[in-house]
């Protein structure tokens, strides 16, 4: 039983790794989506800023197409100024050029502020596009780093249990079934040493025929709180 005991303890070193290393595994798609949300709120973001900024040039546009049409009419009023027959007309048409040429001030400022506007929201659209291209490029790179992390603990899993297949031989058949069975139940740890007359993984303190029972290693003593298998260091037994 102190082999098994001793064995078992080198065992469970093992699955102590290869259960901290499947824990790693499964946070790994957690952290793969979390990078993906991560650069969906930049390209949302850039979306939205692209959208508006869109819009704005359109309006722009619209007006710039205002602008010069009103333009245009002035330029024909201009024309038609020097072949009008009597000076009712020509009066009408002067009040109808300075109509004319207020709105077209008023539209020129409008048309100013407006591409102002847009210069400002393409100075921060390039601030987020690079934000935007910075975030694409971590986040490839940190998947593709998490994705040969995978690799790499599924090599190192399959090695650690490749040696812990080889202690097994050394474990009676029973005992190894329990040991197994408690390993799968507690995370990988299915030994507690007794500290101060208690299991040192639960904090249970035990009676003293089970202490007894645990120094004479005739047989698996587990504690009745966490059910793992308890054991003496030898200086304490």
């Amino acid at each position: 039983m102190a082999l098994d005991i001793e064995t078992l303890k080198k065992m469970q070193a093992i699955d102590r790794e290869i259960y901290a290393l499947g824990v790693e595994k499964e946070e790994i798609p957690d952290r793969q989506e979390d990078m993906d949300d991560q650069l969906i709120e930049v390209t949302e973001k850039y979306e939205e800023m692209d959208c508006l900024l869109t819009t704005k040039k359109l309006r722009l546009s619209e007006k710039e197409l205002e602008l010069k049409e009103e333009d245009a009419r002035f330029k024909q009023l201009e024309v038609k100024l020097p072949q009008v027959k009597t000076n009712r007309e020509y009066k009408a048409i002067q009040s109808e050029q300075r109509m004319l040429e207020a709105e077209k001030e008023k539209l020129e400022s409008i048309v100013l502020e407006m591409m102002d506007d847009v210069k400002v929201d393409e100075d921060a659209m390039a601030v987020v596009s690079a934000e935007k291209e910075a975030k694409e490029k971590e986040v490839a790179e940190q998947k593709a780093l998490l994705d040969q992390r995978l690799l790499g603990i599924d090599a190192e899993v399959a090695r650690l249990e490749a040696e812990c297949k080889g202690f097994e031989s050394q474990v009676a058949a029973p005992v190894l079934s329990v040991y197994k069975r408690i390993v799968m139940a507690r995370s990988g740890s299915a030994l507690s040493q007794i500290v101060n007359q208690a299991c040192s993984m639960c904090q249970m303190s035990l009676t003293a025929q089970k202490l007894n029972e645990v120094m004479m290693e005739d047989e698996l003593i587990q504690c009745d709180e966490c059910s793992r298998i308890l054991y003496l260091e030898k200086e304490d037994a």
